[in-house]
């Protein structure tokens, strides 16, 4: 019979091969719903999404396009490989450190966690940043008498304040339905720029439209390998988010 601590997830992380990290439930409450609504949150980030087009235009459509299907299918194979693995050696692996402990000891928790850190960090960094000049455009759009009345600092710390009050939830099942409607604004997003992108390609003179690469040829090489880059550190950075919430609703 397991100990209480056991049962509720608790321990060091030498002792949660099993039964997960502290605050982590033995027995998964989500769907793949719930879990569809977390990836593609988590996937769907402006750290991503937002260099792509400069990487593609960089690249021009054949290359841009075979860069992006290459991507979507290393991380569609790899999320495959470690939802296979979710239980290794017997025991049920409810995040990706654990996983890593398992297979490579104790340095691979810390190892793993420490990247995932780092990555956290940066990605928080660039959506507090984007969510800010989001918020901060919405107001100048309904008053732009007073332009400078809040500044971006303090949208900034507004969502922020409103991320910190959603971190006191006590798991990520609990934000199942936050993270849905990003899903839905989302989705919303990408058809409305499909469908003005289509609508003004219809006004324009097709004639004018250039799409081959700009500048000499090292200037082309230059870019070239720059959006290669950016384009594997989209999807590498997406990865290690995909992975973990794979592997927490297995």
């Amino acid at each position: 019979m397991s100990s209480p601590a056991t049962a509720r997830g608790g321990g060091a992380p030498e002792d949660q091969g099993a039964g997960g990290e502290a605050g982590v439930e033995r027995g998964g409450r989500g769907t793949w719903r719930h879990a569809a609504f977390h990836v593609a949150t988590t996937i769907a980030t402006p750290a991503a999404y937002a260099p792509l087009p400069f990487a593609v235009a960089s690249l021009g459509w054949p290359l841009g396009v075979c860069s992006l299907v290459i991507g979507t299918l290393v991380t569609w194979c790899s999320s495959l490989v470690v939802a296979s693995l979710w239980q290794w050696n017997g025991e049920k692996h409810t995040s990706y450190r654990l996983l890593a402990k398992s297979i490579f000891g104790p340095w691979g928790y810390w190892y793993v966690s420490f990247f995932q850190q780092v990555a956290s960090v940066g990605n928080n960094i660039a959506i507090q940043i984007a969510a800010g000049s989001s918020l901060k455009a919405v107001y100048k759009h309904y008053y732009t008498a007073d332009d400078g009345a809040m500044t971006l600092q303090k949208f900034i710390i507004l969502f922020g304040a409103f991320e910190l009050f959603l971190s006191q939830l006590p798991d990520i099942h609990s934000l199942r339905w936050v993270n849905a409607i990003c899903t839905a604004s989302t989705v919303g997003f990408a058809g409305t720029t499909i469908g003005v992108t289509i609508h003004d390609g219809y006004q324009i003179d097709r004639k004018e439209v250039s799409y081959s690469l700009q500048g000499n040829t090292a200037t082309k090489i230059f870019r070239a390998f720059n959006a290669l880059g950016t384009i594997a550190f989209s999807f590498a950075a997406r990865n290690s988010g995909t992975h973990d919430i794979s592997l927490r609703f297995m």
